[in-house]
């Protein structure tokens, strides 16, 4: 069978937030895969090739037109037309729906087909908007298909518009490999041993930092044995150091800053519990699917305290896998933080739960073959669509 040769189309290559793109392409062997972006960072983590950049190195020059770009306020069409003849794809993969807007016109020009992966932002925040109504009226009228990682996700996105044939739901794809190992430094119950919660998303009012403290801070004053573990950085992380310091609690809280992605792994491997409060902002950005976190904690044998927002009831099974509470219900949630850091035994069984059904649900196998199946849908009902219309 003749090897895909996919172009993806992102933003930035490649946030350490945004590190499951990378897995795609380094677990999907199936296809060639090339990188178009505006800009780029942490290369040395994500190292890709083919990939092309239209504004590095970040001269002064150059972050003007990123700053003009990211506006929309001019984009540079002779870099995406070059890219896509460079990279000569099958088929464009765009990395949020802005991303595929971005090259529309280009892939219409060239007659490709265009794949998007929603992941959030782009469902719910983008359409409120109303100039976006219209760019997704036009991206999902010549859209081949459109990625979503769950079922709330996919009605959400049919709401706004997109034809329900047009969607596809694959959950996001971990490389289980690099997390199914015994924990290392993980508590085992003693009643003087600390108990490590771990806690991701300082930047972002939808992964509920504030109300992450104000779950620690209400499950800690009961229970000296719990210690939080922040990683990332932005603008609630000054919000989430007051809150910790007016409750006296800041010396048993390390904030990590954003990590490497091998030091996170084994940061994860060393807790005990991973606290999801996602919930909506108030601009209407929500995680859409579910956090990628709940998934890592899962395969990596961690049982998830958090909310039913968005997907994360299709990603974590309440009383199985965790426990789950609504939106900023944070009693319920150090109830929950409290319950599972007497219980060493549950921790371990819902840990185990987790660690099976986020393997046979979220493998990285499993989403090649899915994404694979995609692409090659979308390239040969081009071809088709193409040779009848002309």
């Amino acid at each position: 069978m003749t090897r895909m040769r996919v172009t993806h189309i992102v933003y930035s290559f490649l946030p350490v937030t945004q590190n499951w793109i990378y897995t795609q392409l380094r677990c999907n062997t199936l296809c060639d895969h090339a990188v178009i972006s505006l800009t780029e960072e942490n290369l040395p983590q994500f190292p890709w090739k083919p990939r092309c950049t239209a504004f590095a190195p970040r001269s002064p020059v150059n972050l003007l037109r990123l700053l003009l770009a990211r506006y929309w306020i001019v984009q540079p069409d002779r870099f995406f037309q070059s890219s896509i003849a460079k990279t000569r794809p099958d088929v464009l993969h765009g990395h949020f729906a802005h991303e595929s807007w971005r090259i529309l016109a280009h892939a219409r020009g060239a007659r490709l087909p265009l794949v998007t992966t929603f992941y959030g932002l782009d469902v719910d925040k983008l359409a409120r908007r109303r100039f976006w109504k219209k760019r997704f009226r036009l991206l999902f009228s010549y859209g081949s298909c459109f990625m979503v990682e769950g079922p709330f996700m996919g009605k959400r996105l049919h709401a706004i518009g997109c034809p329900e044939e047009k969607i596809r739901i694959v959950s996001i794809g971990v490389d289980d490999a690099l997390y199914c190992q015994p924990p290392r430094h993980a508590s085992s119950g003693g009643s003087d041993e600390s108990v490590r919660v771990l806690f991701t998303g300082l930047s972002r009012e939808k992964k509920g930092p504030v109300d992450a403290a104000a779950v620690f801070c209400k499950a800690a004053k009961t229970d000296r044995r719990l210690t939080l573990h922040c990683v990332g950085d932005g603008r609630y992380r000054p919000a989430v150091r007051r809150l910790l310091h007016r409750a006296g609690l800041l010396h048993r809280v390390t904030l990590h800053g954003y990590l490497p992605f091998e030091q996170y792994r084994e940061l994860l491997a060393s807790c005990d519990i991973v606290l999801a409060p996602s919930c909506y902002a108030a601009d209407g950005d929500c995680e859409g699917g579910a956090p990628v976190v709940c998934i890592e904690a899962q395969v990596a044998g961690k049982p998830v305290v958090g909310t039913r927002h968005c997907d994360i009831p299709h990603v974590v099974v309440h009383g199985e896998t965790g426990l789950l509470s609504g939106e900023h219900d944070t009693d319920a949630m150090a109830r929950d933080l409290l319950l599972l850091t007497d219980s060493a035994e549950m921790r371990r069984r819902m840990g185990k739960a987790g660690m099976i059904h986020a393997v046979q649900q979220h493998a990285i196998s499993r989403q090649v073959e899915k994404v694979t199946a995609i692409y090659r849908s979308a390239a040969g009902a081009m071809i088709d669509g193409t040779a009848a219309h002309d």
